[in-house]
């Protein structure tokens, strides 16, 4: 900035000069440069003042891209980059994927929470983890639809058809306990013990009084074996949120 008035200076005194130069005594030369120098004074603090101007935008533009990087930043970590899908171990079946909000319970279950998805087409409830009916919720505005578990429908989970009664789930559990642990004992031995203190957890769950509270589902070809998991699905407390529970050691993560 100053040489940004000396310049302004010598230009100006050169001016005066030019124009004062055999005219007029000394005192009237000295008047002008007061005047001149005065001039340039006040340019000077006009152009401080538009470059502060101009710093402080410059300033606003780079903090606001700096932000709106740090939110796409911030989006770009939330959704997940690549497509994990959740395996049964026993049968290879697809169960879910992190597509779905997941919380791990006590490094034994994997709770995934749903989305409610609307079934256009006439559907047994049991066949989609469905317990409303659209029509009667907005009372009959929209088409009739059957209300149910992502989850469900995207992995083509079945109902499992075959457990009816306690003594039907506890058979169940039993053959796939065996199952499990003979799987674990060949490829993790050291999951041994962690998961038949997760299969007692998971009986307790169910058995005995919660036995009615909850629905359950099967890989997509296993609805009549029944050789792999079995994962649970309820409404929460809340009444809104439908969830879905799998036992972590029964499955297997494939990143695409």
């Amino acid at each position: 900035m100053k040489s940004m008035k000396t310049t302004l200076f010598l230009s100006l005194l050169a001016g005066t000069l030019l124009s004062s130069s055999g005219q007029g005594s000394s005192v009237a030369t000295r008047a002008r440069f007061r005047a001149v120098r005065e001039k340039i004074n006040l340019l000077g603090e006009i152009l401080e003042q538009i470059e502060q101007v101009a710093d402080m935008a410059a300033h606003r533009e780079l903090k606001d891209t700096l932000t709106a990087g740090r939110r796409t930043s911030h989006r770009i970590r939330q959704q997940p980059s690549k497509l994990i899908i959740y395996k049964d171990v026993l049968t290879g079946e697809d169960m879910f994927t992190n597509r779905n909000k997941i919380t791990v319970r006590d490094d034994r279950f994997y709770e995934v929470e749903c989305k409610t998805v609307k079934m256009s087409f006439d559907v047994d409830d049991s066949f989609i983890g469905g317990n409303r009916n659209a029509e009667v919720e907005d009372g009959g505005k929209s088409e009739p639809g059957k209300i149910g578990c992502d989850i469900v429908v995207a992995s083509k989970l079945e109902s499992a058809s075959l457990i009816h009664t306690e003594g039907d789930y506890r058979g169940y559990l039993k053959k796939y306990t065996k199952n499990m642990l003979k799987y674990l004992q060949k490829n993790k031995p050291g999951r041994v013990e962690g998961f038949k203190a997760a299969a007692q957890a998971w009986a307790q769950l169910v058995l005995p009084d919660n036995f009615k509270n909850w629905k359950f589902f099967t890989g997509e070809d296993d609805q009549y074996d029944m050789e792999g998991m079995v994962p649970l699905l309820r409404v929460r407390e809340d009444g809104g949120t439908p969830y879905m529970l799998f036992i972590k050691d029964g499955l297997v993560e494939e990143t695409y």
